[in-house]
């Protein structure tokens, strides 16, 4: 199944979204953004959403607040958050309020979407489920694939069925079992051979994205200074960390919100500037190896005589 949203170019190229509310001057120098069901509430959100995409060439991803959902969900438990994120929909504070809500806002706005990543609460049969009523509803949802808790066939089931999926357990695993998730991950999709879109939920890119070729991620990182400090993000180089950014030429100044050169919207600019350079070193990497490699695939077909996964029938 082709998944929604009219924006959608297979073709596009390594790509990462700005995730975060009110940067909607972001858009104009970095037109990959992400907004979330749980800030479309209010109609204060969905205007932010409207103007973003009314320029022809923006290309925004919409979240469907699981994350959020289940995060509030646990801090009122006593649950962690993948114990939350594992509990039935039925069973789930505002669940179908906030599914409500994202059939109302991809319905009126699904052509003008880059796309649209389920609503991913429960297991695997869970989110089966809820796919299968929002594609009856004529929606095509982003299925989410849970590497900890789902399993392989769940991932084959969905690689032989759709053209995207999204990953999650990135968001708060630690370094070493975010690498084992890309890397398990990406082997599984080239042993399938076929063409498949990988997005990464949560994830900003780094130099491993340089080694194992996902073709997308988002995560909020560098709108996290617009919230918390005048202080900017990291610096990166080839998509490597190497060091912060706080010198005050970098800063802006939080007693002057509107000014030009030291308020909000000159830092927000700065900072898709940032973003955007990160997209260009990341297709540059791939650029440089076709041209010393002649031809690199970034996805090799399985080896002779390696095994060619497919999900059962």
């Amino acid at each position: 199944m082709n998944t929604g949203g009219g924006r959608f170019d297979p073709d596009e190229g390594f790509t990462f979204f700005v995730a975060g509310v009110n940067i909607n001057n972001a858009a104009h120098f970095h037109p990959w953004t992400l907004m979330a069901v749980n800030d479309l509430m209010n109609e204060s959100g969905v205007a932010e959403l409207r103007a973003r995409t009314e320029p022809p060439d923006a290309k925004l991803m919409l979240d469907s607040g699981i994350f959020w959902l289940s995060s509030r969900h646990a801090e009122r438990h006593d649950l962690t958050f993948y114990e939350a994120l594992t509990v039935a929909p039925e069973e789930i504070d505002g669940f179908g309020r906030l599914l409500d809500r994202y059939v109302a806002i991809v319905q009126e706005f699904g052509d003008v979407l880059w796309g649209y990543v389920e609503p991913d609460q429960g297991g695997a049969d869970c989110k089966r489920a809820t796919r299968q009523e929002l594609e009856r509803q004529g929606l095509r949802p982003i299925p989410v694939y849970h590497p900890l808790t789902d399993g392989w066939d769940y991932f084959d089931e969905l690689a032989d069925g759709y053209d995207r999926i999204a990953i999650g357990n990135v968001v708060m695993a630690d370094r070493n079992v975010r690498r084992g998730i890309l890397t398990a991950v990406w082997e599984r999709r080239r042993r399938h051979g076929k063409r498949l879109w990988l997005h990464a939920l949560g994830y900003t890119p780094n130099q491993l994205f340089n080694a194992y070729p996902i073709n997308s991620s988002d995560s909020s990182s560098h709108v996290y200074a617009l919230r918390f400090g005048a202080s900017m993000c990291m610096g990166r180089a080839m998509l490597a960390q190497f060091g912060e950014l706080v010198d005050d030429g970098f800063s802006y100044d939080l007693d002057q919100y509107e000014d030009p050169e030291r308020g909000l919207p000159k830092k927000t600019a700065l900072l898709s500037w940032i973003a955007r350079s990160e997209v260009i070193a990341w297709r540059s990497q791939w650029a440089d190896l076709d041209r010393a490699l002649g031809g690199v695939e970034p996805w090799p077909a399985p080896l002779e005589g390696e095994r060619i996964v497919r999900a059962a029938a």
